[in-house]
């Protein structure tokens, strides 16, 4: 990785000084550094420059009058300011950078550029997805990263996870945080589903949340995982979390992704894994298989749980509960079968945990009465709608119209038996 940064940063500094602008290598490696190449259709190329910035040029009266344009340096180089935002960066003035490159969607790019997918180590600073969101995506992000969403969850949901808790195993007056507790047991039954060997794989979590499961999992089975998550606010939590357990080599953040498109090269994964994420694609749940299979590799497996509506559910009967997410519907347990079995997806499992759908909301509700939204900084607004779903989830749940379990896929071989 050391190798292929050095690499990159001295073709930055080749480009940029054959175009005659003497620069800092600090300046570039800060700014540049990035996925500065992609594939185009005679192998790799770019570099993804952004305008170069004026603050980075030297001022004509600076260069030396005979000096050499090629490899030659000003004595003096302009300072580069420490916090140059890309913003500024890509609204300079400064003209284009040689006959080598051309205006692109994002700055210069290479003349043989066409649009591709970047690399799982995207600069989270520049999200592939950013503008282009489905109106699904668009409002699950913006739900999650409202300040209200991100203080309810964080405060409420014990911290660490955002999906339903295994009380049949930890009960609720369980010593210690049983939300919390109850939230990791769910996560453990999940890995313990997968009946592989993950040493030296790669897992890719889809919906990561705050990346709990992600550090779980690579640090469990040894393995790499990639975290697919949209909301900006959960993937900077992911990341100081992440380098404080010192996984940052192992769990790869490329910033907001949807999981409806991942980007990552097809057939690369040996298990993919996501909690109570997949009821937000709302009605592209279809696609999002597509998208599992063909990241996939044969015989990978998709393990993931979900909230789903049951068999004696109308639609009428979920309106309240479907409100407090701005969802449309749920997926029953035969969608998401039909769902593989269209895209080569064979549902080898479900186990079911209903029974603790009713308990978990109700100890969501609790905490919020308890505590008060006014006290965690929550929106008197989000807190009474919060607890009107909340209620609406109990009853549901309590009436049979909600189901919630593990559901365990495999990918059948695509080699002619």
């Amino acid at each position: 990785i050391r190798d292929r940064y050095q690499r990159r940063v001295h073709g930055a500094l080749k480009a940029m000084s054959a175009a005659r602008v003497p620069v800092q290598e600090e300046a570039v490696a800060e700014r540049l550094i990035g996925p500065l190449f992609l594939k185009g259709p005679h192998g790799t190329i770019g570099p993804l420059f952004r305008r170069i910035p004026t603050e980075l040029r030297v001022p004509k009266a600076s260069r030396s009058r005979g000096a050499s344009p090629r490899g030659s340096r000003s004595p003096s180089p302009v300072p580069v300011p420490p916090a140059l935002s890309p913003k500024a960066t890509s609204s300079s003035s400064s003209p284009l950078v040689g006959p080598l490159f051309r205006r692109g969607p994002h700055g210069l790019v290479g003349p043989l550029m066409v649009p591709a997918k970047p690399d799982a180590n995207a600069n989270p600073a520049d999200p592939p997805h950013q503008g282009n969101w489905k109106p699904e995506e668009a409002t699950c992000k913006s739900y999650y990263d409202s300040p209200d969403a991100v203080k309810f969850y964080l405060q409420l949901w014990g911290g660490d996870f955002l999906h339903i808790g295994r009380y049949d195993v930890v009960p609720v007056g369980a010593a210690g945080d049983p939300v919390a507790l109850a939230s990791k047991e769910s996560a453990s039954g999940l890995l313990r589903l997968y009946p592989g060997d993950l040493n030296g794989g790669m897992v890719a979590d889809l919906g990561s949340g705050y990346g709990t499961l992600a550090r779980m999992t690579a640090t469990a089975h040894d393995c790499k995982v990639v975290c697919i998550e949209l909301s900006s606010e959960e993937n900077a939590i992911n990341r100081s979390r992440t380098a404080a357990a010192g996984l940052s080599h192992k769990v790869i953040i490329p910033g907001e992704v949807s999981f409806l498109d991942t980007r990552q090269p097809s057939g690369s994964f040996d298990l993919l894994v996501s909690m109570d994420a997949f009821l937000h694609a709302g009605s592209h749940r279809r696609d999002l298989f597509a998208e599992c299979a063909r990241l996939l590799k044969d015989g990978g497996y998709l393990i993931f749980s979900d909230i789903m509506r049951s068999d004696i559910a109308k639609p009428e009967q979920l309106t309240d509960v479907l409100r407090r997410l701005n969802l449309h519907d749920l997926a029953s347990l035969d969608d998401y079968r039909e769902y593989g079995t269209d895209v080569g997806l064979t549902c080898e499992r479900y186990e079911d945990h209903s029974e603790n759908l009713a308990t978990h909301y109700g100890a969501i509700k609790q905490r919020l009465v308890e505590r008060g939204g006014d006290a965690l900084g929550i929106s008197e607004d989000y807190t009474s709608r919060a607890l009107v779903g909340l209620d609406a989830w109990v009853k549901a749940a309590n009436d049979g119209l909600l189901c919630w379990g593990y559901l365990v896929f495999v990918k059948e071989s695509s080699d002619p038996v």
